[in-house]
């Protein structure tokens, strides 16, 4: 996901107490309107999005066919997101991979997002064997990436993709939840 729009085969959905709602046009929210995701500008007009939480929510992209990353967990490849913190986060933030019912992994990252300059873009991994030491299936992964906040939080983001170790420039080390 990069530029402003998904792959063919992904889709973005927003999640809250209430329920998922696709995101198909912007702006869009949750349900319960606990997250709102618009179009903003990093590199390009309209090329990233920026999530409003304002209770607990998420927002995720989901595979249309069950990923399998088990070879690039072998390595040091990092899930990574090129992001901006606009507004501090007030609660835990988590990136998390689903692979099926009962089947999550998840690693904090609020300790990371507070440790950054606020309104200043940066690439932040987490290597994909982290998920897999906290529970992941990386062979039937079908949520490939969700970014899910406690409290309110405004956060931009323009890319996410997987990486070699070295190409983010903070990496989240192997502190998982489940």
């Amino acid at each position: 996901w990069a530029g402003g729009a998904g792959t063919p085969g992904f889709r973005l959905r927003l999640r809250d107490a209430k329920g998922a709602a696709e995101v198909t046009t912007l702006p869009a929210r949750s349900p319960e309107r606990r997250l709102e995701v618009r179009a903003v500008d990093h590199k390009a007009q309209e090329d990233a999005r920026r999530y409003t939480w304002t209770g607990p929510a998420a927002v995720s992209i989901l595979a249309a066919q069950p990923q399998d990353l088990t070879r690039q967990s072998n390595g040091d490849v990092q899930l990574a997101m090129t992001l901006r913190v606009d507004t501090a986060p007030q609660g835990e933030v988590r990136m998390r991979l689903a692979c099926g019912e009962g089947c999550t992994a998840a690693v904090p990252l609020r300790e990371t997002l507070a440790a950054l300059a606020p309104g200043q873009w940066t690439t932040v991994g987490v290597p994909l064997k982290c998920f897999a030491v906290a529970g992941a299936d990386l062979s039937k992964l079908d949520t490939v990436w969700s970014l899910e906040a406690d409290a309110p939080a405004q956060l931009s983001v323009s890319r996410v993709a997987l990486v070699s170790q070295g190409q983010a420039e903070r990496t989240v080390w192997c502190r998982t939840m489940k």
